[in-house]
C-alpha cells in the first residue's frame, strides 16, 4: 500500500492530464451532439482501459526499482550496489553519475589501503630497527653500572689500606666521592628506568600493528594462568623494587584455554597501569575468584576472574564506561599527564579476540581494581 501511494504520487500529475483529456472530449461530444457518439464512447472507455493496464504494469516495474534501491540503501557493501534498469535517457545520466561516484570511491579506498599498509610497514621497520640501539643503551648502562660497583669496591678496599691520619685527612673527600657514587648511581637507575619505558612502549608499537591486522598468528593451547602472570611480573621487577612497591601474588591454580601471547600481553599492560598510577611505596595485589566468590553479583558457578589491585591515583567514577576508548585518557589521566589512550584500548581489543572480557570496579576506592573475566575458559590443574 505505500509503494501505491508513492507511485499515485509520482504519476499525480500524468493522471491529471489524462483525466482533464477524458473531461474535454466528452464535454465537446455533448455540447455539438456529435455523430457516431456509441463509437467516440467506446473509443474512449477503451482508451481508459487501455491505461489501466499500463498503469498496473508501470507500477510493477516503479515497485521491483523502489524495493532495489531500498536494498541498496540498507547495503554496507556500497561498493558492489545492484543499479536498478534505465527507463530513460535521464536516468541513465544519473546511473553513470552512480558508477562514476563508485570508481572515484573505489580508488580512493585503494589509496588509503595502501597507505595504511605504507605506514604499518613504516612502523614494523622502525620498531625492529630501534631495538638495536635500545640493547646497546642498555649494554652501556650495565657497563657503567659495574663501573660504579668497582669504584665502590675500590674505595672500600682503599680505606682499609690507609693509616689512621690519611683517612682522618681524607674523610671530606671520601664523603664527597660517596655523593657522587650515589648521585651517579642514582641516575643510572633512573635511565634504566626511562630504557625500560622506550622498550616498552616500541613492543606496543608491535602490538598494535598486530592486533590491526585481522591475520594475526593465533595459537589456542592450554596456558597455565600463574605462569604468565609471574611472566609479566618478572619483567616489572625493575619497577617494583625501584619505586618500592611491594606485590602480593595470591595462591593461582588455573590454567586458562587461549592464546599464551595475547594473554600476556593484557596481563602485562594491566600490571603495567598498576605500576605506573602507583604512588612509591604503594601495592599491587594479584589474585582469582571463581564463581560466586566473584566480585560480580550474577557471576557464573563455573567463571573465573583475574583481578589486579593497586592503591595508586584511581579511576573516576565518571570516566569507567570509557576507560578502554582509543585515546580516551579520561580526568585522572589529564592531571597525571601519563596516559595515552592507547594501552586499554589494546587490551580490550585484544580480549575480544580472546573471548575475555576486562572490567573496572566502580565501588573499589582504595585504588583501581581490574577484573579480567575469563569465564566457561579455564580447566583447573588435578
Amino acid at each position: 500500500m505505500r509503494l501505491l501511494f508513492l507511485y499515485l504520487k509520482n504519476k499525480k500529475s500524468n493522471i491529471i492530464q489524462v483525466v482533464l483529456v477524458y473531461v474535454v472530449l466528452l464535454l465537446v461530444i455533448w455540447l455539438y451532439n456529435l455523430p457516431y457518439y456509441e463509437a467516440f464512447s467506446f473509443g474512449i472507455e477503451l482508451y481508459g482501459a487501455l491505461y489501466i493496464v499500463y498503469l498496473i504494469y508501470d507500477y510493477s516495474v516503479f515497485a521491483d526499482k523502489i524495493r532495489t534501491l531500498e536494498r541498496n540503501i540498507k547495503t554496507d557493501d556500497i561498493q558492489n550496489i545492484a543499479l536498478p534498469d534505465k527507463k530513460n535517457d535521464v536516468e541513465a545520466l544519473y546511473a553513470d553519475i552512480i558508477i562514476k561516484l563508485q570508481e572515484q570511491k573505489r580508488k580512493q579506498y585503494d589509496a588509503g589501503v595502501e597507505a595504511s599498509r605504507n605506514l604499518k610497514d613504516y612502523y614494523a621497520c622502525w620498531a625492529h630497527q630501534i631495538k638495536t640501539p635500545i640493547a646497546a643503551a642498555k649494554l652501556i648502562i650495565q657497563s657503567l653500572d659495574d663501573v660504579v660497583r668497582n669504584l665502590e669496591n675500590n674505595s672500600l678496599g682503599n680505606s682499609y689500606d690507609e693509616s689512621y691520619d690519611d683517612l682522618k685527612n681524607n674523610q671530606s673527600n671520601e664523603k664527597n666521592g660517596d655523593n657522587d657514587l650515589e648521585k651517579l648511581n642514582r641516575k643510572l637507575n633512573e635511565l634504566s628506568h626511562e630504557m625500560f619505558r622506550i622498550e616498552f612502549y616500541t613492543d606496543a608499537v608491535m602490538d598494535y600493528l598486530r592486533l590491526e591486522d585481522i591475520s594475526s598468528d593465533y595459537e589456542f593451547k592450554l596456558c597455565r594462568l600463574d605462569t604468565a602472570v609471574k611472566k609479566a611480573v618478572k619483567k616489572f621487577a625493575p619497577q617494583f623494587i625501584g619505586r618500592h612497591i611491594s606485590l602480593h601474588i595470591e595462591q593461582i591454580e588455573d590454567s586458562v584455554c587461549t592464546d599464551s601471547k595475547w594473554l600476556g600481553f593484557i596481563i602485562e599492560q594491566l600490571i603495567s597501569n598498576a605500576v605506573k598510577y602507583s604512588k612509591d611505596g604503594g601495592s599491587v595485589r594479584i589474585y582469582t575468584l571463581h564463581g560466586s566468590d566473584g566480585i560480580k553479583k550474577d557471576s557464573k558457578d563455573d567463571s573465573l576472574q583475574l583481578v589486579i589491585e593497586d592503591t595508586g591515583i584511581g579511576i573516576s567514577e565518571e570516566d569507567i564506561p570509557r576507560i578502554m576508548e582509543r585515546g580516551f585518557t579520561g580526568y585522572n589521566g589529564r592531571l597525571d599527564k601519563k596516559s595515552s589512550g592507547i594501552g586499554l584500548y589494546l587490551c580490550r581489543k585484544a580480549a575480544d579476540r580472546l573471548g575475555f572480557v576486562i572490567t573496572y570496579d566502580a565501588s573499589y576506592k582504595n585504588g583501581t581494581r581490574v577484573l579480567l573475566d575469563m569465564t566457561q575458559r579455564y580447566t583447573k590443574h588435578e
